[in-house]
């Protein structure tokens, strides 16, 4: 069979379609020296490779120097430009940047990422590559850092069985519960080291547990949540991560008071509770300080203060299930009230105001609808605690503090008339048609025997008043030392000793008597400054809802002057935290008021 238009001149065809491309390489790359590298001729589809073209083209890409015949860069010595185009010896060869003269790129490295030699770009595309044979084991890397792995494996296994055994050894010693809070407690620790607040937080957060005992005896949860909220919060100061404490309202006169009261412990006739009492003011005083340079603005005063809020609604839910169990004889002035976890009714009462007014100044100063309805759920729990715990000075505390919220809130007033008249409203019909409730009963006869607050045939307060003033007479500057007027009352042969009182029933009385009188002027001076501060607080803030948030930490402050007046409920750990946690709040709240006008 012969072909078609065969005129002899096939392979002369065939050898001008191989040389062609290699012309069109010559023009296209002319002018770039010796060592340019030229694209191969393209084979003819069916016919074999020569056996020398692959050594041939192999020989023709240098290592050193050269341009990539699919792209046109240059693969060491230079940059990548278009054909044609010089490149300065002494950049990269895929990034076009210049390198430090005099600076040789270490060997194994990229000279594009000056990393080690498994990554780069590629020399023919460009592009990031990885070379899997030079890969690192991670026992390399060590070794290449000077660190051998086996040593460090070997610690930290020595660091884990000594971790667990101390663990096992605490969980024996202290129960389950330490094993699990031990680790929290060290990464809070750490945390904190970069944000205070988090120490900080400590407090709230340790309410619902607080009147826990330690083991020991020395101390209570929440004692121990003040001690390290305040020294991970110095110790962030200390590293220059906090504001001083400098320009801090009531400091000097918080410190005075603090000295006055150390003056008084040595001439104490229990001077083990003195020392108590002195440690419990020092702490409290530290935590106010700590609390106002922790936070950094109002949200985080909103913060601590939702997880007052939390606790409170805890604390004050547990109280509920006592509704049952109230009573009240001699009409209303001897009562069973709730007491939830704590000793007594008084400081439930007490506690249940505080959260209550804290929670209506939430409420008000809101910024969402989540918030809201926590503030608001906190209200009500809040509400009835105090109603169910029957104590007169909280309801005193309770009024006062509504008081205040609606002499400087508009918002108050506004919600009283919308809310508060038909709550009270509902609240007489509810005592009208039900006149035969127990619980109903019961508060309204304690509320019945304000007219007659000595009626208590075991609650002397005439004669306890008396022995307050006894001891004040005796010594006039130092007092009978702190926390020992109990002490000395029952020593004492008067009747107040039959009674054995526990306080004074009057806050000014009681420091008075274990701490002097210059004491108890103190204490009226740093209420009236905290007023002072509080309040031009609430006028000064530009937002209606930072005003309210402001002002429902004063309320709450007032409550603890209402109370005080005829009970004091500061002998328990919570309550002493959640006066000191309030004041560093308002203090912190004030602060950034007045930040925010600058």
């Amino acid at each position: 069979m012969t072909l078609l238009h065969d005129d002899g001149r096939g392979p002369e065809r065939q050898e001008r379609r191989r040389a062609a491309p290699r012309a069109h390489g010559l023009r296209l790359f002319d002018g770039l020296g010796p060592d340019a590298e030229l694209p191969d001729a393209a084979p003819v589809p069916g016919e074999p490779e020569p056996a020398d073209a692959a050594p041939e083209r192999a020989s023709r890409r240098r290592p050193g120097g050269g341009r990539s015949a699919s792209t046109g860069r240059s693969t060491s010595s230079g940059r990548s430009t278009p054909a044609g185009r010089s490149t300065p010896a002494g950049r990269s060869a895929s990034t076009g940047r210049s390198t430090p003269a005099g600076r040789s790129t270490p060997a194994g490295r990229s000279p594009s990422t000056g990393r080690s030699g498994a990554t780069g770009r590629s020399p023919s595309t460009g592009l990031p590559w990885r070379d899997p044979s030079r890969r690192r084991p991670r026992a390399g890397r060590l070794a290449a850092a000077g660190l051998p792995a086996a040593p460090w494996l070997v610690l930290v296994v020595l660091g884990s069985t000594g971790a667990g055994l101390v663990l096992a050894r605490l969980g024996v010693l202290a129960g389950p519960l330490a094993v699990v809070l031990t680790p929290v407690a060290l990464l809070v620790a750490l945390w904190s080291l970069h944000r205070p607040l988090v120490g900080a937080a400590l407090v709230p957060l340790s309410l619902p547990v607080g009147l826990l005992g330690l083991p020991g005896g020395l101390l209570q949860v929440v004692q121990l949540a003040e001690v390290l909220a305040v020294g991970l919060v110095t110790v962030h100061r200390v590293g220059g991560g906090a504001p001083s404490r400098a320009g801090l309202p009531g400091s000097g006169w918080l410190l005075a008071l603090v000295v006055l009261t150390l003056a008084a412990t040595p001439g104490a006739p229990d001077l083990p509770l003195a020392l108590r009492t002195l440690a419990a003011l020092a702490i409290g005083a530290l935590l106010v300080s700590a609390l106002a340079t922790s936070c950094r603005g109002l949200q985080d005063v909103r913060l601590l203060v939702g997880l007052l809020l939390a606790a409170g609604l805890y604390l004050c839910g547990q109280a509920l299930p006592q509704a049952g169990k109230v009573s009240a004889t001699g009409g209303g002035a001897i009562v069973s009230g709730a007491t939830g976890t704590f000793s007594e009714h008084n400081q439930l009462g007490g506690f249940a105001a505080v959260v209550l007014l804290l929670a209506v100044g939430a409420l008000f100063g809101a910024r969402g609808p989540w918030s809201r309805l926590g503030a608001g759920l906190t209200v009500v729990v809040s509400l009835l605690a105090v109603a169910l715990a029957l104590s007169r000075g909280a309801y005193i505390g309770a009024v006062l503090g509504g008081l205040l919220l609606l002499v400087v809130l508009p918002s108050a007033r506004r919600a009283l008339l919308v809310a508060g008249l038909p709550l009270l409203l509902a609240g007489g019909l509810l005592a009208a048609f039900a006149p035969d409730n127990p619980q109903v009963t019961i508060v309204r006869e304690r509320v019945g025997s304000f007219s007659d607050p000595t009626s208590n045939p075991y609650d002397d307060r005439p004669a306890i008043w008396q022995e307050a003033a006894r001891q004040i007479r005796l010594d006039p500057w130092t007092g009978s030392g702190p926390g020992n007027f109990p002490v000395v009352a029952q020593r004492s042969t008067s009747d107040a000793s039959f009674a054995m009182p526990q306080h004074a029933h009057d806050v000014l009385l009681t420091v008075a008597a274990e701490v002097g009188l210059p004491a108890a002027g103190l204490v009226v001076v740093l209420t009236l400054l905290y007023a002072r501060v509080l309040l031009g607080a609430v006028r000064a803030a530009a937002d209606p809802r930072d005003a309210a948030l402001v002002a429902g930490i004063a309320a709450a402050l007032a409550t603890f002057v209402g109370q005080g007046l005829f009970d004091v409920t500061l002998r328990s750990p919570v309550l002493v935290a959640l006066l000191f946690t309030c004041l560093g709040l308002g203090l912190a709240a004030a602060r950034s008021v007045r930040q925010s006008q600058t």
